[in-house]
């Protein structure tokens, strides 16, 4: 029998459009007391959306979020407010496309609702992995060759790497990296991990600073391995 590798189970349940539940709340990045439900976000044209999830002792509202890209705005688009046990005591929805939009600003709820989960994607479901390196504890080290791009200096791509023994429920951590190959810098842009059931467990946006590649290390050899493909010709 053909053995299929912790990585490929993942990303075969994750990546590949398989779903375990209709629904996958995890608590939103942002440290506010609520929740996202990321098999609920979607992109069509312009407008970004997910549901968003508030509980309190007596009753739980959960909201359908937009997002407008191409105008810089957001709105509460719809939701529904229920009892502890289940029923709906209040549900809205607004109908006209036009109404209840906001500007997004800086330092606000929607801004910091955009930057984690619009602005910042999940992991694309076409990926292609490459392991370019395995460590003696067994964190295995990929990138994604699909998405791979080299442009003014810089390589942006996918870095997947698979936690050995799925420690604390952790299998797999997906970072959204970009590397200034003539400083041998490294920016982390964004990091999305994956419990054993390959489901998202955390989503969120990096700060995205600037640091030096460590000697020795697994960006190293990765480092290594773009430089080579840029002085090939091949990147």
């Amino acid at each position: 029998m053909n053995k299929i590798s912790p990585l490929a189970f993942i990303l075969c349940l994750t990546l590949a459009g398989m779903q375990v539940s209709a629904e996958n709340w995890i608590k939103n990045a942002d440290g506010s007391p609520s929740w996202i439900d990321t098999d609920s976000i979607r992109q069509e044209q312009a407008i970004s959306s997910f549901d968003m999830r508030l509980e309190f002792s007596d009753f739980t509202v959960v909201s359908t979020m937009e997002f407008d890209t191409s105008k810089n705005t957001w709105r509460t688009a719809a939701l529904v407010t229920r009892d502890k046990d289940g029923k709906v005591l209040h549900a809205e929805k607004k109908e006209n496309p036009d109404d209840g939009w906001n500007k997004l600003i800086p330092g606000t709820y929607g801004k910091n609702l955009y930057r984690h989960y619009v602005e910042t994607p999940l992991p694309p479901t076409d990926a292609k992995w490459k392991q370019l390196y395995k460590n003696n504890r067994g964190a295995a080290f990929s990138i994604d060759t699909n998405s791979l791009r080299y442009k003014n200096g810089y390589a942006d791509f996918w870095l997947a790497v698979e936690v050995p023994n799925q420690e604390k429920d952790l299998s797999l951590i997906i970072y959204r990296i970009r590397m200034n190959m003539a400083y041998k810098k490294v920016m982390t842009l964004s990091a999305t991990e994956y419990n054993a059931a390959g489901k998202i467990r955390l989503h969120a946006a990096a700060e995205g600073a600037k640091e030096n590649i460590p000697a020795d290390s697994p960006v190293e050899k990765i480092f290594d391995y773009l430089k080579n493909e840029i002085d090939s010709g091949r990147l």
